[in-house]
């Protein structure tokens, strides 16, 4: 009898201890592109293996950030690491989610090279608020910079030939050449600099880190991200990555 209530003991124990998130719901930020579906389907599934239903709702860049840090969502698709620097009430999940390849966008037949050496000495523009490539901006010490409000301005820019060239996220200059199909613009071959991405939640929901920490590290290493990345990219864009 004694072993008995001890294994009993031992399971209430374990039962108490583990966090229950069943039926939870969950309201998850980003703004509307096709890398935020790929995390966002990521996450609907690492989240559903915990019994938690997830939704997406679309705000812009900064808009996005502020809603998860103040709690008006419970967290933010993606960011690059060390954002809950500066927005302390952001947990990071410690699994890269994602990737981004910063590309850069030049005229057809220039002779822009996509290396930092040779746009320290070109008009070079970016949609501003990307904290990755403003920071590359600062490290690289590039001066003659603009910032704009939109990637199809960053563009109709270089079109015009009042930008020399343009730092991108490969996804965002997929998708805008896509959209205005330039005929004088084109984005460079190799990236330029590539950083991780990673899922942030409100601090309100740290109970649920370890878990989902796990679950994502499940999904990567049976290979599940890439299988959901190269989905989406070929429905996009027709390529795998």
């Amino acid at each position: 009898m004694k072993n008995v209530a001890t294994l009993i003991w031992t399971l209430l124990t374990i039962l108490i201890s583990t966090p229950c998130f069943a039926g939870e719901e969950l309201v998850l930020s980003g703004i509307t592109s096709p890398r935020s579906q790929i995390v966002y389907e990521i996450l609907r599934e690492a989240y559903s293996a915990l019994g938690i239903e997830v939704e997406f709702k679309a705000l812009p860049l900064l808009r996005s950030t502020h809603s998860a840090h103040s709690g008006v969502v419970d967290g933010e698709l993606f960011k690059i690491s060390g954002v809950d620097e500066k927005y302390p009430n952001l947990i990071k999940i410690p699994v890269p989610i994602d990737h981004v390849d910063l590309m850069v966008l030049a005229r057809k037949n220039s002779q822009v090279k996509a290396n930092w050496n040779t746009l320290r000495h070109l008009r070079v523009g970016y949609f501003r608020g990307i904290i990755f490539i403003e920071n590359k901006i600062a490290i690289e010490k590039l001066r003659n910079t603009r910032g704009l409000e939109t990637n199809e301005q960053l563009v109709k820019m270089i079109s015009l030939k009042r930008l020399d060239a343009g730092l991108i996220a490969r996804i965002a200059g997929l998708m805008t050449l896509k959209k205005i199909q330039s005929d004088d613009v084109v984005m460079l071959q190799s990236p330029i600099a590539t950083t991780n991405l990673y899922h942030y939640l409100n601090i309100e929901h740290s109970a649920l880190v370890p878990q989902l920490t796990t679950t994502l590290e499940k999904m990567k290493k049976r290979g599940r991200f890439k299988e959901i990345r190269r989905k989406i990219l070929q429905q996009e864009f027709g390529i795998h990555d």
